[in-house]
């Protein structure tokens, strides 16, 4: 589970093109855009900036303090991401949605439209004095 309340007590800063971005313009990222300032970019930006820290040596084993950080960012960026793509699917679901509704909704009133047109003359009256009433 990603702790977002550790990452803004820490105060991570999210490395991108435009300097270091808060927690909470990490959310206002997109999730890729032309200029390099989105999502994708910050998390390569960690990803590269992590595996740099773990190039092995033979003689020295010692674990940089930096990695768990960065390895909470890269998550927190992950999670991100996987979040607005959730959302998007579901916008698109339900633009979907809304197209059939609305496909179905004209064919009941053509249907309806049509049994008017088909009714016989006092069935209309009868209809139309129904209303008046």
């Amino acid at each position: 589970m990603i702790d977002y309340v550790k990452a803004l007590r820490k105060k991570y800063r999210f490395p991108s093109n435009a300097g270091s971005l808060t927690l909470e313009q990490i959310w206002d990222l997109p999730l890729t855009h032309k200029t390099g300032l989105d999502l994708d970019s910050v998390a390569r930006m960690i990803n590269t900036e992590l595996r740099s820290l773990t190039e092995e040596s033979f003689v020295v084993t010692r674990v940089d303090p930096r990695k768990p950080e960065l390895e909470e960012k890269l998550e927190i960026v992950k999670d991100v991401i996987a979040t607005k793509i959730a959302e998007a699917n579901a916008a698109a679901t339900r633009a979907e949605k809304k197209i059939k509704r609305d496909k179905i909704l004209a064919v009941l009133a053509n249907q309806e439209e049509a049994a008017l047109a088909t009714a016989t003359k006092e069935e209309l009256l009868k209809q139309l004095s129904a209303l008046d009433e």
